[in-house]
């Protein structure tokens, strides 16, 4: 499968067991982690563009630090579990992600919740069939925290940092 975006990027999928030779010149960016059992290649050959492509490298660098990891883990989820569609790590993740691109605002991403590269920086196939989340659910996660959860968060990055 190939999905183009980036600056000139192209993104092809391949399954894990099969690695193409590398036989022509095309730079490509290497080390970006599989999704979904997929391997991601992304090469700068020309095609459609998407300003998202450099999530993608930010991906990794939230994959390596699990940062999104830590204001989730300050969060009690006291959600019915049936009802749950999206972890705390998933929508801080999908939101960090959107403010490094710059979408400042939740609203932006009713429109990115179906894009397959911000799907694929958050850890979704391409062709999933759940996206991100929405806009009112990123908007009740901003409002959720009271300020003994925000007082953790603060302390965590803080010792994340040092």
């Amino acid at each position: 499968m190939v999905y183009e975006c980036g600056l000139r990027a192209r993104i092809v999928f391949t399954p894990l067991a099969f690695q193409p030779a590398m036989s022509d010149d095309t730079l490509c960016l290497p080390g970006l982690s599989p999704v979904e059992g997929l391997s991601v290649h992304a090469r700068f050959d020309g095609g459609a563009l998407s300003s998202d492509g450099g999530a993608l490298a930010l991906r990794e660098v939230l994959r390596r630090t699990r940062i999104a990891a830590l204001p989730a883990s300050c969060l009690a989820d006291r959600r019915a579990a049936w009802r749950v569609r999206h972890s705390y790590e998933s929508m801080v993740r999908s939101r960090v992600l959107a403010i490094a691109c710059g979408y400042e605002d939740c609203n932006d991403l009713d429109a990115l919740r179906d894009d397959p590269v911000p799907g694929m920086a958050c850890e979704r196939s391409p062709d999933a069939a759940l996206g991100l989340a929405s806009q009112p659910t990123l908007s009740r996660l901003e409002t959720l925290p009271g300020w003994r959860a925000l007082a953790r968060m603060g302390l965590g990055t803080i010792d994340f940092f040092c």
